[in-house]
């Protein structure tokens, strides 16, 4: 009878939380939020901690994984030793360095007028202006400020009602 009051809790208590599928898939109490952006994710977690925390219940983020993923139509793939970070081939000499990625660019995809090496000091690339998809932050953990900073771990699998899912969409 518990595991089905428990549904029954949980059901009542996420309704307004949820935005539907397939960007959440809400199994007892294993949740797992999908968003383009990084910065959509980061909303959508706050917005479920908080939510539940208002209810009385806890996110255990210890417990709480991030995995960055994209469809194979969507990965450029890098060529070279150093990979331009915007266009992704091989940089050479004409290229600048990103203090927000720290990847080389291109001069062409650099977007600086003039000489790289007046720009070289506080050069920031055109995909870290934006809000980059999260496909282009794959070596990097989620930070969150609620209240306290709280930093989530980025991991290359992860297991979800017993299936190994991958970044690139493959499940075991």
């Amino acid at each position: 009878m518990s595991p089905v009051l428990f549904v029954i809790v949980i059901e009542v208590i996420s309704r307004e939380l949820r935005a539907g599928l397939p960007l959440e898939l809400l199994y007892a109490d294993d949740l797992i939020l999908m968003a383009e952006s990084e910065e959509s994710l980061r909303d959508k977690i706050v917005k479920w901690k908080s939510g539940l925390e208002a209810k009385g219940l806890k996110m255990n983020t210890g417990k709480t994984k991030v995995m960055f993923s994209c469809s194979m139509k969507d990965r450029v793939e890098e060529k070279g030793k150093w990979p331009c970070g915007v266009c992704k081939k091989g940089v050479g000499n004409n290229s600048i360095s990103c203090h927000g990625c720290k990847k080389w660019i291109h001069n062409r995809c650099s977007g600086v007028k003039g000489s790289l090496r007046n720009a070289s000091q506080s050069f920031i690339c055109r995909c870290c202006k934006v809000d980059r998809p999260i496909t282009d932050r794959l070596n990097t953990d989620l930070h969150l400020n609620i209240g306290n900073v709280v930093s989530l771990e980025k991991v290359d699998k992860f297991c979800y009602l017993g299936d190994m899912l991958d970044p690139d969409g493959g499940c075991d």
